[in-house]
């Protein structure tokens, strides 16, 4: 323990904390998608977004009511879902779509309650022509936000799965 500034600290060099270790390894992908010579390594990304990624176990402190807690579960999600977004992203704009594909995937088994990675999942299919992917994910989000929030997908949601099925459903 540390006393520092009239506060009692846990000290990091003693004790290991799983929010502490995430908010590391989201700042070395934060540094890697800044930097231009890191973020053309791709292989370092994607260690680094796999590191964050299996770092984050869902909702922070799920079972808690309080206002503390409810607002540090929505700026832990918020960071979660940007980091995910931007990571998918720099995987796409490297020309490694199957890659931001794969790791939205798995973002969302991490966290589905994100409408925003969703939608980012269902363009990357729209993009490489899988139609039936991108309405199957389409229908899991909407499935997950009657049954949670109970509200519709947004219009941009909307927007997106119309032109899913405006296509019609190939692979």
């Amino acid at each position: 323990m540390v006393f520092h500034d009239g506060k009692l600290t846990l000290d990091q060099n003693y004790f290991w904390v799983d929010l502490w270790a995430f908010d590391r390894a989201l700042g070395a992908v934060s540094e890697c998608l800044r930097d231009p010579a890191l973020a053309s390594s791709q292989a370092q990304l994607v260690a680094l977004a796999n590191r964050a990624l299996s770092l984050y176990m869902g909702s922070f402190l799920g079972d808690e009511d309080s206002s503390w807690a409810i607002n540090a579960r929505d700026q832990w999600k918020s960071r979660f879902v940007r980091f995910a977004c931007e990571t998918a992203d720099a995987l796409k704009t490297n020309g490694q779509l199957d890659e931001a594909i794969a790791f939205l995937q798995a973002s969302l088994d991490a966290e589905d309650q994100a409408e925003s990675i969703y939608r980012q999942l269902m363009l990357y299919y729209l993009a490489q022509g899988r139609r039936a992917e991108g309405i199957d994910t389409y229908n899991r989000c909407s499935n997950m936000l009657s049954a949670g929030p109970g509200v519709n997908p947004s219009p941009e949601t909307l927007k997106i799965h119309g032109e899913l099925m405006a296509g019609g459903e190939s692979d």
